[in-house]
């Protein structure tokens, strides 16, 4: 369980819209919200290949942050750690600890 008083990194989350060119058909992906929140970041592993994926990374962190409800993270996110690191956003499981509820992210850079 993790308490508040752990959450001791400020991360950057950047939220990604993608839209459809109507003339081209061309996919393109821009920016629709920049945040900072307090999380708990810890490293899991170094160097993996997800075959099935098809997904190659370096390092893989689960980060625990408090829930914003009105920008909840999702898959498409971007985030970057105080180091710099950035980080692809990979699962976001939400849980309720007591009457807190949390946002459990894996994320790993490529």
């Amino acid at each position: 369980m993790v308490g508040v008083g752990e959450m001791d990194s400020v991360i950057t989350i950047k939220h990604y819209v993608i839209t459809k060119d109507e003339a081209t058909g061309k996919l393109s992906k821009a920016i629709s919200k920049t945040l900072t929140k307090w999380a708990k970041v810890v490293q899991l592993s170094e160097s993996k290949i997800l075959q099935n994926a098809g997904i190659y990374y370096t390092s893989s962190y689960k980060i625990t942050t408090l829930i914003d409800t009105q920008n909840k993270t999702k898959n498409n996110d971007i985030i970057i750690l105080p180091s710099g690191e950035v980080l692809n956003v990979g699962a976001v499981i939400m849980k309720e600890i007591g009457r807190l509820w949390i946002e459990e992210i894996t994320a790993y850079n490529e």
